[in-house]
């Protein structure tokens, strides 16, 4: 669900992974521009990544919500980052929920308790946060919230590891991994300055 910088490399991944993906966005004028975009990025990766993992994955750009409700055994939260955008998509994914299917969000920040909470499907729900930009930097940042069930972190992670990815498992702390350490290099950078070490 989504199809920015995230939402297109992802599907790229789990499509040169071998995986049927349906990537849907409520725009449909939007979803068809995002063509040229998954051609460039497929051919950069068979480029400088190499052949694809296995043959037979492919990207639908699917329109109607409903058949991934209907269809999804894995859904990838790659909206905009608003907490009220995410629980209400999540919200609405009621067939996907009974067929208990896999729900990840590629937050970067967000709070995956909350989330799961307020989106009703908290015990379905695991943080899968890619690092940008996700079809270089391998690193995929796995949250449990605090519902989470370890058996359904470690499926999240064995299935980034069949797409190529590294996962990290981290506990649903703010910013997770690697926003705590990039703002903490921006706070010692700004010591420095402040300091007169440096301008």
């Amino acid at each position: 669900c989504g199809i920015g910088q995230m939402g297109a490399s992802s599907a790229v991944a789990f499509r040169r992974a071998g995986y049927r993906v349906l990537l849907w966005a409520r725009d449909a004028a939007k979803l068809r521009a995002v063509e040229a975009e998954l051609a460039r990025q497929s051919s950069w990766s068979d480029e400088h990544i190499g052949p694809a993992k296995r043959t037979g994955g492919e990207i639908i750009l699917e329109p109607q919500f409903t058949r991934l409700d209907a269809e999804a055994d894995v859904v990838l939260d790659c909206i905009l980052e608003v907490m009220d955008f995410k629980t209400t998509l999540f919200r609405r994914f009621d067939r996907a929920k009974t067929r208990g299917a896999l729900f990840l969000s590629a937050t970067s920040g967000l709070s995956i308790t909350e989330m799961g909470r307020d989106g009703a499907c908290e015990a379905l729900l695991v943080g899968a946060h890619f690092w940008n930009p996700p079809h270089l930097i391998p690193v995929v940042e796995m949250i449990a919230g605090e519902r989470t069930p370890p058996d359904r972190l470690e499926s999240a992670c064995r299935l980034m590891e069949d797409i190529d990815k590294i996962p990290v498992r981290c506990k649903d702390v703010p910013g997770f991994i690697g926003n705590r350490i990039m703002h903490a290099m921006w706070r010692e950078a700004l010591a420095l300055v402040d300091a007169g070490v440096c301008t």
